[in-house]
């Protein structure tokens, strides 16, 4: 039996179930329910709402995973955080170890860092040195330093993952409480947070603080700090939900209601032709790509001095009185042009520090690793070079 609830404060809590995966498969004893939150729509309902986003989004993930299809894992990072982690643990095994035996041990082929190069294993040496992690003796053997055998001694050290960064977020001096951060932020980006829109006036790391004031106009921002990242099959999946006109049979009534509200909010704006949609004193450019593309994208754009930031729907750009045409040029540039490093690509981007150990690389390994592990520069080059540079 498929069920749909609905909130008291204006909010309607819906459950989606899926149906068996295929015929070839033996039919699960309990079908897999997911439950998804929508906001009532009203005169001051949001983007997300008017295409009722979660629904689609997760209606989305079913349908592949009915098709046995699942996100691949990501493997093609540096992931120097865990390096480090696994460089103390060797030393800490063999009672110390010569810098070439550690390389060969974690970097060369087949070791588990097999992308990591002689020079950058050279410079997490050299930086782990200055900070004390390690040491050497006269011999040259690397052993722990003052302060990385207090690290390693601790019993938190073995665990070699951390969840999500917990900033807090503070207006005028006042605290308003605090929220996971799972990407980049950049000042005068704007949040969703408690049900307002805020502008970023500054981010504080060290302290993981993030100052900010009321935001006055424009559209509600599509980051709201939660959520894992997705993957560009599952929102090109929701294109293709939105531009059909079939029911989707693993969907509750309720739920049924919710797709053919935002497919009616698809059409009406327009979203399958459109590639950038005017937002007032911003842009959203609709790439319906996967989080790693778009964040490619929008460092692209700040790299060249234009505000821009990650979204659900794509790439949230500040016109600052750029007129649309103008932003379709800046973006046919940019595909026209050899790709940026990724040193210059985040030269001024804040909260890189993701992973555990992270705030132990030096600046340099910092945004290699989380270039490696959240941009996809290849893919944003490739939809924008087809998208707005003409072909010959």
């Amino acid at each position: 039996m498929r069920t749909a609830r609905s909130r008291t404060s204006g909010e309607n809590f819906v459950d989606l179930f899926m149906a068996p995966f295929s015929q070839e498969l033996e039919p699960p004893q309990n079908p897999g329910r997911f439950n998804v939150i929508e906001d009532a729509l009203d005169e001051k309902a949001g983007l997300e709402t008017r295409l009722r986003l979660d629904t689609i989004q997760t209606a989305a993930v079913i349908s592949l995973l009915l098709e046995n299809w699942f996100e691949p894992p990501a493997v093609h990072g540096a992931h120097y955080s865990t390096l480090v982690q696994q460089l103390l643990s060797s030393i800490a095994q063999y009672g110390g170890l010569q810098a070439a035996q550690a390389f060969r041990l974690l970097c060369a082929p087949p070791g588990p860092f097999e992308r990591v190069s002689k020079e950058a294993f050279a410079e997490l040496l050299r930086t782990l040195g200055q900070a004390e992690i390690l040491t050497q003796d006269h011999s040259g053997l690397l052993l722990h330093g003052r302060i990385g055998d207090k690290i390693v001694n601790h019993n938190s050290f073995y665990a070699a993952f951390s969840s999500d960064e917990e900033f807090r977020i503070v207006s005028s001096g006042k605290a308003l409480g605090t929220l996971p951060v799972s990407q980049m932020l950049t000042p005068r980006q704007r949040i969703l947070f408690g049900g307002r829109t805020w502008l970023i006036e500054a981010i504080d790391e060290e302290y993981k603080t993030i100052h900010v004031a009321p935001a006055r106009g424009g559209a509600p921002p599509l980051f709201n700090g939660g959520g894992g990242r997705v993957h560009t099959r599952v929102r090109q999946r929701m294109r293709d939900i939105y531009a059909a006109q079939d029911a989707l049979p693993f969907l509750d009534p309720t739920a049924q209601r919710f797709l053919e509200e935002g497919r009616e909010a698809f059409a009406a704006l327009v979203l399958a032709d459109q590639l950038l949609l005017d937002q007032g004193s911003h842009a959203i450019l609709l790439t319906w790509l996967g989080d790693a593309a778009n964040e490619a994208i929008a460092c692209l754009l700040m790299f060249r001095g234009v505000q821009a930031f990650t979204g659900r729907l794509g790439v949230e750009i500040l016109r600052a009185g750029r007129s649309l045409e103008e932003v379709r040029d800046l973006l046919c540039d940019i595909g026209s042009e050899p790709a940026t490093t990724p040193d210059e690509l985040l030269a001024k981007a804040n909260n890189l520090a993701r992973q555990k150990w992270d705030g132990l690389l030096s600046p340099h390994l910092l945004r290699q690793s989380y270039a490696s592990s959240n941009l996809d520069t290849d893919e944003a080059m490739a939809w924008l070079q087809a998208t707005f540079v003409p072909q010959s």
